[in-house]
Protein backbone atom coordinates (compact mmCIF):
# COMPACT_ATOMS: atom_id res chain seq x y z
CA UNK A 1 0.00 0.00 0.00
CA UNK A 2 1.27 3.34 -0.99
CA UNK A 3 -0.62 6.41 1.03
CA UNK A 4 -0.44 10.14 -0.53
CA UNK A 5 -1.70 12.78 1.01
CA UNK A 6 -3.37 10.90 3.54
CA UNK A 7 -4.92 8.94 1.29
CA UNK A 8 -4.25 4.89 0.68
CA UNK A 9 -3.31 3.02 -2.49
CA UNK A 10 -2.69 -0.65 -3.43
CA UNK A 11 -0.09 -1.06 -6.19
CA UNK A 12 0.22 -4.47 -6.09
CA UNK A 13 -0.44 -7.87 -4.75
CA UNK A 14 2.28 -9.70 -3.49
CA UNK A 15 2.57 -13.58 -4.94
CA UNK A 16 4.42 -16.06 -3.22
CA UNK A 17 8.29 -16.11 -2.94
CA UNK A 18 8.35 -12.46 -4.07
CA UNK A 19 11.25 -10.02 -2.31
CA UNK A 20 9.37 -6.44 -0.97
CA UNK A 21 11.08 -3.56 -0.73
CA UNK A 22 9.61 -1.20 1.91
CA UNK A 23 9.82 2.51 3.03
CA UNK A 24 8.42 4.51 5.74
CA UNK A 25 5.33 5.68 3.62
CA UNK A 26 4.68 2.02 2.27
CA UNK A 27 2.82 -1.07 4.41
CA UNK A 28 2.64 -4.27 3.68
CA UNK A 29 -0.40 -6.18 4.72
CA UNK A 30 -0.27 -10.08 5.07
CA UNK A 31 -3.69 -12.00 4.31
CA UNK A 32 -2.60 -15.67 4.90
CA UNK A 33 -0.07 -16.94 6.89
CA UNK A 34 3.51 -16.66 5.83
CA UNK A 35 7.38 -16.24 6.38
CA UNK A 36 8.40 -12.93 6.56
CA UNK A 37 12.20 -12.01 6.80
CA UNK A 38 13.16 -8.28 7.61
CA UNK A 39 16.94 -7.19 6.58
CA UNK A 40 18.50 -3.95 6.33
CA UNK A 41 20.13 -2.55 3.69
CA UNK A 42 23.36 -2.53 5.77
CA UNK A 43 23.15 -6.70 6.24
CA UNK A 44 21.89 -7.20 2.61
CA UNK A 45 25.39 -5.72 1.55
CA UNK A 46 27.30 -8.23 4.22
CA UNK A 47 25.38 -11.41 3.46
CA UNK A 48 26.14 -10.86 -0.67
CA UNK A 49 28.91 -8.73 -1.05
CA UNK A 50 28.81 -5.54 -2.20
CA UNK A 51 29.12 -5.53 -5.89
CA UNK A 52 26.21 -7.87 -6.07
CA UNK A 53 24.44 -6.42 -3.25
CA UNK A 54 24.41 -2.97 -4.91
CA UNK A 55 23.01 -4.07 -8.46
CA UNK A 56 20.16 -5.85 -6.41
CA UNK A 57 19.05 -2.83 -3.98
CA UNK A 58 19.48 -0.40 -7.29
CA UNK A 59 17.44 -3.08 -8.72
CA UNK A 60 14.76 -2.78 -6.10
CA UNK A 61 15.02 0.83 -5.46
CA UNK A 62 14.29 1.43 -9.32
CA UNK A 63 11.18 -1.14 -9.31
CA UNK A 64 9.46 1.23 -6.28
CA UNK A 65 10.62 4.47 -7.87
CA UNK A 66 8.76 3.53 -11.21
CA UNK A 67 5.89 1.96 -9.08
CA UNK A 68 5.40 5.21 -7.03
CA UNK A 69 5.95 7.51 -10.75
CA UNK A 70 2.77 5.19 -11.82
CA UNK A 71 0.62 5.48 -9.12
CA UNK A 72 1.49 9.67 -8.71
CA UNK A 73 0.19 9.77 -12.42
CA UNK A 74 -2.71 7.20 -12.35
CA UNK A 75 -4.24 8.95 -9.35
CA UNK A 76 -3.74 12.27 -9.80
CA UNK A 77 -2.88 13.49 -13.58
CA UNK A 78 -5.41 14.08 -15.74
CA UNK A 79 -7.09 11.45 -17.51
CA UNK A 80 -5.48 11.91 -21.22
CA UNK A 81 -2.14 12.34 -19.41
CA UNK A 82 -1.94 9.42 -16.99
CA UNK A 83 -3.40 6.76 -19.96
CA UNK A 84 -0.44 8.07 -22.24
CA UNK A 85 2.04 7.53 -19.45
CA UNK A 86 0.84 4.10 -18.39
CA UNK A 87 0.84 3.47 -22.34
CA UNK A 88 4.78 4.72 -22.20
CA UNK A 89 5.55 2.98 -18.79
CA UNK A 90 4.53 -0.26 -20.83
CA UNK A 91 6.14 0.21 -23.90
CA UNK A 92 9.29 -1.76 -24.27
CA UNK A 93 12.21 -0.33 -25.92
CA UNK A 94 11.37 -0.12 -29.27
CA UNK A 95 8.46 1.90 -27.87
CA UNK A 96 5.63 -1.39 -28.87
CA UNK A 97 2.85 -1.53 -26.68
CA UNK A 98 1.44 -5.07 -26.61
CA UNK A 99 -2.02 -5.30 -24.45
CA UNK A 100 -3.31 -9.04 -24.18
CA UNK A 101 -6.42 -7.13 -24.13
CA UNK A 102 -9.30 -5.29 -26.03
CA UNK A 103 -9.39 -1.45 -25.61
CA UNK A 104 -12.77 -1.89 -23.41
CA UNK A 105 -10.99 -4.14 -20.55
CA UNK A 106 -7.68 -1.61 -21.03
CA UNK A 107 -10.47 1.10 -20.10
CA UNK A 108 -12.01 -0.86 -17.51
CA UNK A 109 -8.18 -1.56 -16.04
CA UNK A 110 -7.75 2.27 -15.85
CA UNK A 111 -11.44 3.53 -14.92
CA UNK A 112 -11.50 5.47 -17.63
CA UNK A 113 -14.36 6.12 -20.62
CA UNK A 114 -12.88 3.82 -23.73
CA UNK A 115 -13.49 7.36 -26.17
CA UNK A 116 -11.02 8.59 -23.83
CA UNK A 117 -8.24 5.61 -24.15
CA UNK A 118 -8.81 4.62 -27.69
CA UNK A 119 -8.13 8.63 -27.98
CA UNK A 120 -5.18 8.59 -26.01
CA UNK A 121 -3.57 5.16 -28.01
CA UNK A 122 -4.40 7.24 -31.09
CA UNK A 123 -2.24 10.39 -29.72
CA UNK A 124 0.19 8.33 -28.79
CA UNK A 125 1.04 6.66 -31.85
CA UNK A 126 0.76 10.09 -33.69
CA UNK A 127 3.04 12.04 -31.52
CA UNK A 128 5.59 9.50 -30.60
CA UNK A 129 5.91 6.96 -33.62
CA UNK A 130 5.19 4.08 -31.19
CA UNK A 131 2.93 0.85 -32.26
CA UNK A 132 0.28 -0.46 -30.22
CA UNK A 133 -0.36 -3.81 -30.50
CA UNK A 134 -3.47 -5.40 -29.42
CA UNK A 135 -3.34 -9.40 -28.81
Amino acid sequence: NCYENGKEFIFSFVKSGAYVCLDKNTSLEILSDCETLQINISELFELLGDEFASSIINALIKNLHSQRILIKEIVFAKIQTWILNFLNHIANADKIVELPFNIMTLASLLGAPRQNVSSAITKLVKLKGNRIKIL
